[in-house]
């Protein structure tokens, strides 16, 4: 199973308080004697919860639920529903052809390209703290239906792993959110390269250091050294993240990752393996 940070949050505001979430673990009822040991229904014990998996494919959800301690031992008051479970699969007002962050000194550097973008009306740029997701800064629109560029600063932020993800507002009251993209303290693996998740599906996150600004190309081969899967990226000094998409063409393999500067010179690779 691969995991990546699902983060838990109240649908509905209005939930009441002893909805509490902390970390990946929503509970109800959690004190004894509140209404979770009372024989009755007429006690509001709902709660309402969205959980947020990211950018990566996930193959299976598991949902494990018991009782609180100290809850009332008698098994007619130790009923659990779960009331409905969904999935949302959003498409966004607009489309985001990149979205990228690099460290540059202490600060990180977002980016993003965007098309189409005449129903829109901004959009705030969310970090993850402690398991919330955070407003730290918006940016207005540009507007029309070609391509506009973006870039945003987030100044000193604490913390040896951040998540950042795009909250777009569009103009008919709609919010839709981009994927999320991990900037590690440390890429940490062979070439100063890592590759997240691995082995991967459908996307694959990549996150390198760079020793200057350049554009760089991207390969991806099999073992018999063909190419299946290229692209052209701009990378920035220090700690870059990207993600690759296009992995469900591939067979389930091994592959090699690599980037390449434009005189040929292979800058960091990774072997990645494609379930």
């Amino acid at each position: 199973m691969n995991t990546y940070f699902p983060v838990i949050t109240r649908v509905e505001s209005s939930d009441p308080s002893f909805l509490q979430i902390s970390g990946n673990t929503a509970s109800v009822n959690s004190t004894p004697g509140l209404g979770g040991d009372a024989a009755t229904d007429g006690l509001d014990n709902r709660g309402t919860i969205e959980i947020d998996f990211g950018i990566h494919p996930i193959n299976n959800i598991t949902i494990r639920y018991n009782n609180a301690p100290g809850a009332n031992n008698n098994p007619g008051y130790q009923a659990i529903v779960i009331g409905s479970v969904y999935f949302s699969l959003p498409s966004l007002p607009v489309q985001l052809s990149l979205f990228s962050g690099h460290r540059s000194g202490n600060n990180i550097v977002l980016k993003w390209q965007a098309d189409d973008e005449q129903s829109l009306t901004g959009y705030e740029i969310e970090r993850n703290v402690n398991g919330n997701w955070i407003s730290i800064g918006e940016t207005a629109v540009q507007n029309g239906n070609s391509r506009h560029q973006y870039q945003y600063t987030d100044l000193n932020p604490s913390g040896n792993t951040l998540l950042y993800r795009l909250k777009i507002n569009a103009a008919s009251s709609r919010v839709s959110y981009s994927g999320v993209i991990r900037i590690s303290q440390d890429a940490g693996l062979a070439g100063n390269i890592l590759l997240y998740p691995n082995p991967a599906v459908n996307t694959v996150q990549v996150s390198v250091d760079m020793a200057s600004d350049q554009t760089v190309s991207l390969h991806v081969r099999d073992l018999s050294g063909k190419l299946v899967l290229s692209g052209i990226r701009t990378l920035y000094a220090g700690k870059n993240s990207f993600t690759v998409d296009g992995l469900q063409a591939l067979s389930a393999g091994h592959y090699l990752l690599d980037i390449t500067s434009q005189q040929g010179l292979v800058l960091a690779s990774s072997q990645l393996l494609k379930q």
